[in-house]
């Protein structure tokens, strides 16, 4: 996830889990960047 925010930025958090092949939802890969992982 951060590897793929810091090279693609906070475009559409709906799109990021397909595109970055996590499996978890655009709202919990938002909020896990925002509470834990932003630098």
């Amino acid at each position: 996830l951060v590897s793929y925010i810091l090279g693609n930025g906070q475009c559409c958090w709906r799109a990021v889990p397909k595109l970055a092949g996590l499996l978890r939802c655009g709202k919990s890969c938002r909020l896990r960047w925002i509470n834990y992982l932003r630098p």
